[in-house]
């Protein structure tokens, strides 16, 4: 690759244009630091100007020449070794017996039988003698 098909590369390269576009900026705003009363500010955004502008076509010079080298030197290792597909998990099945109101389990995937006992009150409360009080 020649240096002005590089250089093309570089300008055209979204870092390049980016610089460029910074430089352009800041000279836009550098026009009207020459007319105000601070004669430091002027040579500040020049100085930012040409910064942008050699920042942004470096680092498209240095990215072009990473793809081009990448690009001459070829590969020299072979495709990646298949490895063999990993162990299925073994599949136990266990009971889970739970009491109490409110007290659902539900492990692993697949189904989930929940049988629900609908009676008012827990086995506690039935246990114990109701008084009636007929004091009124």
């Amino acid at each position: 690759m020649n240096v002005d098909a590089k250089w093309i590369d570089v300008v055209t390269d979204p870092l390049g244009l980016a610089g460029f576009a910074l430089f352009l900026v800041f000279l836009i705003v550098c026009r009207p630091a020459f007319r105000s009363g601070l004669p430091w500010l002027a040579p500040v955004f020049v100085v930012l100007a040409i910064s942008a502008l050699a920042g942004g076509f470096g680092l498209a010079w240095k990215k072009a020449e990473q793809a081009a080298a990448s690009a001459r030197s070829p590969v020299t290792s072979g495709p990646a070794p298949i490895s063999p597909p990993p162990n299925k998990p073994s599949i136990q099945i266990q009971t889970i017996e739970t009491k109490g109101v409110g007290s659902s389990v539900a492990v692993g995937g697949g189904n989930v039988d929940q049988k629900v006992d609908l009676k008012l009150g827990s086995e506690a409360d039935s246990a114990k003698p109701k008084s009636v009080d007929s004091k009124k």
